[in-house]
């Protein structure tokens, strides 16, 4: 088994993340992260696991604009974006509280914390 992976973080706004997710999920809404898993290239010694993209906007706005509850916010958003390249999802209510638990094990953080749903933002997605 290899152990070497290859991750791309892009932090932007919602309008570049709500075009992410039109084009990609057909879905005309800013989300709060979204992931693009990856096929590694011949001869790449690392294992491309993908793409984690963050809507900062989302992250400033959950948190109020508060330092910690920022740095949080994106640990939350970056742990949860992963699980998805994973192969973990939250189609169903099991799937999703398992996801929330992983969440919570890796961050070291409540289940009740490790689980945010903003009426009227979709939930994080992988594409």
């Amino acid at each position: 088994m290899q152990d070497d992976v290859e991750l791309s973080v892009l932090f932007c706004d919602d309008p570049f993340i709500r075009g992410l997710n039109r084009q990609f999920r057909e879905v005309d809404a800013a989300t709060d992260v979204l992931s693009f898993g990856q096929e590694s290239a011949p001869g790449v010694e690392e294992r491309a696991l993908g793409d984690v993209v963050i809507s900062l906007d989302t992250v400033h706005r959950r948190s109020g604009g508060e330092r910690d509850a920022m740095r949080a916010e994106l640990r939350l958003l970056l742990c949860h974006g992963v699980l998805h390249l994973l192969g973990y999802d939250h189609a169903t209510e099991k799937t999703r509280q398992a996801m929330a638990n992983k969440q919570a094990a890796y961050l070291e953080i409540d289940p009740e914390l490790a689980w945010i749903a903003e009426p009227g933002v979709n939930a994080a997605a992988t594409v």
